[in-house]
C-alpha cells in the first residue's frame, strides 16, 4: 500500500505553508520592540528561524527572545548557526530579562498581535507559488481540507477565510492547548468526520510534525515556512518536500489520481 492511498483529509498549517508571512513576523517584531523603545537590529530570516525554535515558536516565548537579544545586542546570526542556539537563546534570556521586565513583555507582545491582525499589514503578506493550485487538485480529487494554524482569526480572515474554501478551521482562540499538543487537529477530524487514519497534516515547524504524531495521523512537512530544515527532519515526518504543491502531487500521486 502506498503511504497517502487511503487519505481522505488533508489539514494545513497557514504560515510557511499557505501564507508566506516572513516578512510579517520581521516587520510586526520590530514594530512591537520600537513601541517600548527600542531598536531591532537582527535580519529577517534569522528572526524567523529564531522564532521556530524549540520553545521560541510560543509568541510569548518568542518576544521575550527577542527583548533580550535587543538589550544584549547578541549576534542572532551567529547565535542561529550553532546547533545549540536554543540552549544559548535560554542564556541571553536568563541574562537579560528580570522580573521588572514583565509590563514591557506584556506590552511588546500585545503590540505585535495588534500588528500581524491589523489591515495594514496585509501588504507584508502573501500567498506560495502553486498553494492556491494545490489545494484546487486536492480539492478536485474529492479530498476533505482542513486548517489548523496559531494565528488569530483575525488574520485568517483577513488572509484566508473567504478566499479559499475549507470544511473545518481551527484558529489560536479555538483551542485551549497549542500545537504540539493534537487538540487542534482532532477538533478539525472530530468536524469533519475522518479520523487519523486517513488524515494527513502538512506544516513547517517541529510543532507540527509533533502535533501530528500526538494526534496519529500523518505528517508532510514543507521546507518553504519560517523554521530551519534540520529542525524539522529532527521530527521525523512521514515526507519532507519542499512546498504544499509538492506535497499535494505526492498525495495524489498515491492515490492513483495524478
Amino acid at each position: 500500500m502506498k503511504m497517502f492511498e487511503n487519505v481522505k483529509l488533508v489539514i494545513l498549517d497557514v504560515d510557511g505553508v499557505i501564507r508566506n508571512s516572513y516578512r510579517l513576523v520581521y516587520e510586526g517584531s520590530r514594530h512591537a520592540l520600537a513601541a517600548a523603545g527600542l531598536k531591532y537590529r537582527a535580519g529577517q530570516d534569522d528572526t524567523a528561524h529564531m522564532r521556530m525554535t524549540g520553545k521560541y515558536v510560543y509568541r510569548p516565548n518568542g518576544m521575550k527572545a527577542l527583548f533580550a537579544i535587543t538589550k544584549s545586542g547578541a549576534d542572532l546570526r551567529g547565535v542561529m548557526k550553532r546547533s545549540d542556539a536554543e540552549r544559548r537563546i535560554d542564556r541571553l534570556v536568563a541574562r537579560y530579562v528580570k522580573p521588572a521586565d514583565q509590563r514591557t513583555l506584556d506590552s511588546i507582545l500585545e503590540s505585535y498581535k495588534k500588528f500581524y491582525a491589523s489591515p495594514g499589514a496585509k501588504k507584508y503578506v502573501k500567498t506560495y507559488p502553486n498553494a492556491e493550485k494545490a489545494m484546487d487538485m486536492l480539492r478536485a480529487a474529492g479530498l476533505k481540507l482542513g486548517v489548523v494554524s496559531a494565528a488569530h482569526r483575525d488574520s485568517l480572515g483577513r488572509d484566508i477565510i473567504g478566499r479559499y474554501s475549507f470544511d473545518a478551521m481551527v484558529g489560536d482562540e479555538d483551542v485551549v492547548n497549542k500545537k504540539p499538543h493534537p487538540e487542534g487537529l482532532l477538533k478539525v477530524m472530530k468536524k469533519v468526520g475522518i479520523g487519523p487514519k486517513h488524515t494527513v497534516f502538512i506544516g513547517d515547524s517541529w510543532s507540527d510534525i509533533r502535533a501530528a504524531k500526538r494526534a496519529t495521523c500523518m505528517s508532510i512537512g514543507v521546507t518553504t515556512g519560517l523554521g530551519l530544515p534540520s529542525q524539522l527532519k529532527k521530527e521525523h515526518p512521514d515526507l519532507m518536500v519542499k512546498d504544499l504543491y509538492e506535497a499535494a502531487k505526492r498525495i495524489l500521486k498515491d492515490k492513483g489520481v495524478a
